[in-house]
């Protein structure tokens, strides 16, 4: 199989959730919530905390130790860059937590496990680019990310131009983060209904 037929399997979105993404949605199926909203910021905390350390040992630290602090921390971030694409932050979260509106506890909940996935998903392309890309000689570089351009299935959107694969080969973070995004643009109306 050539190089750019494997980096194109690896890069795949069925390979993508095989080998990262389906881990993570397990996890956040297995954890149940006995209800749909909190009581007060305190109970909030303490559920987005538990939630994050739950999801973070159960798929990324594979058990490792992270302190509550950090986990708290960590899942606020998650949870405002969530709510910041419609305008909201962590206190918007905790309204419809509290209120069981746009989901409630489980609408913020599954903000952190797909801020984990993306994560995880980010990570994983890195190292399939890193193994397929970065071993090769410069001008091999060039031409990957040029047949990766004309092999993928979704636009990169405006960020990312594809004329100029050269300003891809050496750091094609940009890249990775486009596919991505394209991605979940594709499927983020699937999930909602």
């Amino acid at each position: 199989m050539s190089v750019i037929k494997e980096l194109l399997v690896a890069a795949s979105e069925q390979e993508i959730a095989r080998q990262v993404g389906n881990r993570h949605n397990e996890a956040r199926l297995r954890y149940s919530v006995p209800k749909i909203s909190v009581a007060n910021y305190r109970e909030f905390e303490n559920l987005i905390t538990d939630y994050y350390l739950y999801h973070y040992s159960t798929c990324v630290g594979k058990g490792g130790g992270l302190s509550r602090h950090d986990a708290l921390q960590e899942a606020i971030a998650l949870v405002e860059d969530g709510y910041r694409r419609t305008g909201g932050n962590i206190n918007s979260a905790f309204h419809d937590a509290s209120t069981g509106t746009n989901g409630g506890v489980g609408g913020v909940l599954n903000l952190i496990a797909d801020g984990l996935r993306m994560k995880a998903e980010s990570n994983y392309l890195n190292s399939v680019f890193d193994r397929f890309v970065a071993r090769t000689e410069f001008d091999e570089q060039v031409e990957l990310i040029r047949q990766f351009f004309a092999h993928c299935s979704v636009a990169l959107g405006p960020d990312v131009d594809t004329r100029r694969p050269d300003r891809y080969a050496r750091d094609y973070r940009d890249v990775i983060k486009a596919y991505l995004s394209a991605l979940q643009g594709i499927h983020r109306p699937l999930r909602r209904m």
